[in-house]
């Protein structure tokens, strides 16, 4: 059972577009080039609730301008750019390999926009170096030829008689005229890909190009549009839908990868189908629309009081997602028939989404750190990341994201009200989430974990893990602070923080089939423990999560005779430990306990935000059937 919400409905006038419309709309030629140049852009105001002092925070534009400086200095002889994210040792995934297109998409629009010729210039070199040697083999081809699209697009309209263009055009349009459509054609369930590759395919029409290659998108652009328009009518509104909950301004939709929903790919989906209404216009098909205003009223729930829209699942806390919020946002602030105190709350979501970005990620060698930790400890935080994740691609991402919010319309002011104390749940599938806050607190709960499968890497993975996930606090007016740190990265193939049940010769770990909110607050985990095999260990309420006196606490039903184990994270070693014990702590928090544990440190952890990490194992043998309790607080 799904707890009923209480909602004043802010609807949107849907955009009402037949199907024929916008099959025209994709027929039609390139646009002029005045056209592309007429998207207005300002500085963004600043949030009600910032990160930093509203003087402090640069716009969009300010800041994609500081983040690019170094990198035409980072290119080499070939056009390419040096990574600085080393692989991680011992996984042979390989790293994402488009950042040399993305990066010279990048840099090549903001370059137009100020007039940067070095900018320009190394654009176009690595542009030329990405269509001369095209990734070959594995889906993620779809993101360089996604930037390579966009980018030339960006030169024909702006740079036609440039010397420079013209002496890279000739491999870049046959580059363009050998592209397949990949993605769109395959059966799987919605993922983000999907919404790259129908970027890919409008911008290729946009082109003015036409192929002999009769497996190219150019020499089949009919079935090229019908996939794209399949996309938008149909599969991405109906994936937006299955995850729809009711909000306090209406109906709202995770939009990451079902069914896990990783926070950082709803951060992702919002602000590439907020690209394809850009790129459409009035024509923009209403079921897209609608999607997108759900997606952006999401955003507005889940976030952290702080502006932080990443702290659960891969890509943890990664500066792109908070780009491509920010446009996202901005985007759906604009649609038509938008509720004006909503187009306020996006607008600032917008502006916390860009002052987050400028308070933890902005700077150092590299522009930006693309991950807070990243800041504190280079080395040790590259355990944090995914194996895949390459910093020449994704900070060249985020310079995209930017570029796309700086010219963005956002008339009107970004002073909207922030989310006031309330609970609220999202999604529908395993990763739905529930998140409260209550005047200067705030936590988030996560349904379930991700399920062992053959095509997942992720069940053991404790940033997909179930309960608590995040606990903020703030004293007074100050700033916001993770009283607990978030979940680390994880790669054993089953984990849990628990709590974990032996019974019967299995051990079990926590899976929700149901969040439902307390009546006398909190929120209620209920659903089952099944080992690594599948098999259920016991089924019932698993544990509530609640606001206490000095922080939050985990409520773990037991029975007599159980052995249970609970794990909780620090930042630095705490203090105590062993058996007997009931309370640790180190510098930031206090973890104590209503039974007496044996408490196994273990080292070597780390998260997006915190390059070191201790774990406190918490193992009970339970005398008595009780609740157990887990406080955390702040020292």
């Amino acid at each position: 059972m799904r707890p009923a919400r209480p909602a004043r409905l802010l609807a949107r006038a849907p955009l009402a577009l037949a199907p024929a419309c916008a099959a025209a709309l994709l027929l039609a030629g390139p646009p002029t080039a005045a056209a592309a140049r007429s998207a207005p852009g300002a500085a963004p105001g600043a949030p009600r609730v910032p990160v930093a002092a509203a003087a402090a925070v640069p716009s969009a534009d300010q800041m994609e301008r500081s983040i690019a400086a170094p990198w035409p200095g980072r290119q080499g002889a070939t056009g390419r750019y040096r990574e600085y994210v080393p692989p991680l040792v011992g996984h042979t995934r390989e790293q994402d390999r488009y950042g040399t297109a993305m990066m010279g998409y990048a840099l090549l629009q903001l370059g137009v926009r100020h007039h940067d010729r070095r900018e320009i210039v190394s654009g176009l070199r690595a542009l030329k170096r990405a269509a001369k040697n095209p990734l070959q083999g594995g889906t993620r081809e779809v993101f360089d030829d996604f930037a390579l699209a966009s980018a030339y697009n960006v030169a024909r309209l702006n740079l036609s008689r440039d010397p420079a263009f013209k002496g890279v055009a000739h491999p870049w349009r046959e580059r363009l005229r050998h592209v397949r459509v990949q993605i769109l054609t395959s059966p799987r369930s919605f993922y983000n890909f999907q919404l790259v590759e129908a970027i890919e395919i409008l911008e290729l029409l946009r082109t003015g190009l036409h192929s002999k290659d009769k497996a190219s998108i150019l020499a089949k652009p009919v079935g090229a549009r019908r996939l794209v328009l399949g996309l938008l009518f149909r599969r991405f509104p109906e994936v937006a839908g299955s995850e729809e909950t009711l909000g306090p301004n209406g109906p709202m939709a995770l939009l990451g990868d079902p069914p896990y929903e990783p926070l950082a790919y709803h951060a992702f989906s919002l602000g590439l189908a907020a690209r394809v209404v850009t790129l459409l216009g009035s024509h923009a098909p209403a079921p897209l629309g609608n999607a997108l205003a759900q997606g952006a009223l999401a955003s507005a729930a889940l976030v952290g009081p702080d502006g932080d829209l990443a702290y659960a699942g891969r890509s943890q806390e990664q500066a792109w997602a908070l780009a491509m919020t920010a446009f996202g946002e901005r985007v759906a602030a604009g649609l038509k028939g938008t509720a004006p105190p909503v187009a306020a709350q996006e607008r600032a979501l917008a502006g916390q989404a860009l002052a987050r970005l400028a308070e933890l990620h902005l700077g150092g060698p590299f522009g930006l750190s693309l991950t807070p930790g990243l800041h504190a400890d280079p080395a040790q935080t590259r355990d944090a990341m995914d194996p895949y994740v390459a910093g020449v691609s994704y900070t060249g991402l985020t310079i995209v994201g930017l570029d796309w919010a700086a010219t963005a319309p956002h008339r009107g002011s970004a002073r909207g009200a922030p989310q006031g104390s309330g609970v609220w749940v999202l999604g529908q599938g395993p990763g739905q989430m529930a998140v409260e806050r209550s005047g200067d607190e705030w936590f988030a709960v996560r349904l379930a974990p991700a399920e062992p499968t053959a095509t997942s890497s992720f069940a053991g993975d404790l940033r997909y893990d179930t309960g608590l996930v995040a606990y903020k606090r703030r004293d007074g007016s100050g700033p916001w602070h993770d009283v607990t740190p978030l979940r680390p990265r994880t790669s054993l193939p089953w984990d849990s923080v628990g709590p974990l049940l032996a019974s019967g010769g299995h051990l079990g770990r926590p899976v929700g089939h149901d969040l439902v909110l307390a009546p006398d607050g909190g929120v209620d985990l209920v659903g089952e423990w099944r080992d690594p095999a599948g098999v259920v260990v016991r089924p019932g309420e698993l544990m509530r999560v609640a606001l206490v006196g000095c922080g939050v606490q985990v409520q773990i039903p037991a029975q007599a005779g159980d052995e249970l184990e609970y794990s909780v994270f620090f930042r630095q070693a705490p203090t105590g430990g062993g058996p007997g014990t009931t309370s640790l702590m180190d510098a930031s928090e206090t973890v104590t306990t209503s039974l007496s544990a044996n408490a196994v440190i273990v080292p070597g952890y780390s998260s997006g935000t915190d390059p070191t990490l201790f774990r406190a194992r918490l193992q009970y043998a339970v005398p008595s059937a009780q609740t157990i309790t887990v406080t955390i607080c702040p020292r």
